[in-house]
């Protein structure tokens, strides 16, 4: 049956072992991987998970209670009450935990599950839960978590003046429904979350710097000449020497380069000047590659020097030649 899903799950070994006669365990550590199971279930789409969403609902309120007080259980209760469920699902299961508050703050792993029932609860429900910390809260200062939670619930200002903290806390509530309304979808909780309620300015900047970079980014693969104007432009402003004159001389200077390199080549010059003195060798390949022979060539083939270390080169040449 739809109800007992969650159970089942909750205590994932000891239903495989007694599956006919299956009971919830008083007092029973909870299965690492059935928990696991559900904290990712209740991460889809209340429209996809209705059995789920109806067996956790339908639970005892002893049964909600040992779940939040299980280290592993108590995970599986964060992951619905900060799901897209309807709020009055949440409240549900939230006012199961009436009256046990208190003793769940002074746990480590309650104290997370108190928070999430504060954040997805109304008005008159954080009230209550205000109300049952405010009693023990000078055990909460002792212990490590406990200032963190009376601080993120400001029971102390609850404390001091209940009305006052009322009206913060409605103000909050009405902030953030108006921006659910003009922003968010239906499907949102109620009360603000706290990535809404302290997103600070350096937050802000930090998103704003990497969305400039993107859009600079983005203009550089379209536009590559505007990405240029933008530095001359910035080297301009910031008061360095700009490089727009260089640019442009060493335009110049490289076409005359150019055409240069084009004047060596149809003269059969070399279009590399180099001071090292050339071998025989390679004056001789010089002049076989050429298909006509000047009377400066025919000069510098039969000349001493080049015939000085291997004179057959010449003579080989002059027979290939011939051919």
């Amino acid at each position: 049956m739809p109800r007992y899903i969650v159970p089942h799950l909750l205590f994932l070994d000891n239903y495989f072992r007694e599956k006919a006669h299956w009971k919830w365990s008083m007092g029973d550590k909870m299965h690492v991987l059935g928990c696991l199971m559900l904290q990712n279930i209740f991460k889809i789409s209340s429209n996809l998970i209705k059995p789920f969403v109806e067996s956790i609902t339908t639970m005892e309120a002893d049964h909600i209670i040992e779940t939040a007080k299980d280290v592993r259980g108590s995970h599986v209760l964060e992951a619905f009450l900060c799901s897209d469920v309807s709020s009055m699902q949440k409240h549900e299961v939230i006012s199961k935990l009436l009256g046990h508050f208190g003793e769940l703050s002074l746990q480590p792993s309650g104290s997370f599950t108190v928070e999430k029932s504060f954040t997805a609860s109304n008005n008159d429900m954080r009230v209550t839960i205000a109300s049952e910390l405010v009693e023990v809260r000078t055990e909460l200062s002792k212990i490590k978590h406990g200032p963190y939670l009376l601080r993120k619930l400001d029971i102390e200002g609850f404390a001091r003046n209940p009305d006052q903290w009322k009206s913060r806390q409605a103000s909050k509530a009405a902030a953030y429904r108006d921006f659910v309304k003009d922003f968010g979808s239906n499907d949102q909780p109620a009360s603000a979350p706290d990535s809404l309620q302290k997103f600070s300015k350096k937050k802000r900047e930090k998103q704003d710097k990497w969305v400039g970079a993107g859009d600079f980014a983005s203009e550089s693969s379209s536009n590559p000449a505007s990405v240029t104007s933008g530095k001359l432009r910035f080297l301009s402003s910031s008061g360095k020497p700009s490089h727009h004159f260089q640019m442009s001389s060493n335009s110049s200077a490289s076409k005359e380069n150019k055409l240069s390199f084009i004047r060596n080549l149809s003269g059969n010059k070399p279009a590399v000047k180099s001071d090292k003195k050339r071998s025989p060798a390679s004056e001789l390949a010089e002049l076989a590659a050429k298909s006509k022979l000047s009377q400066g060539d025919v000069r510098m083939l039969f000349d001493a020097k080049t015939l000085s270390d291997k004179k057959w080169h010449g003579t080989t040449f002059l027979k290939k030649r011939k051919r």
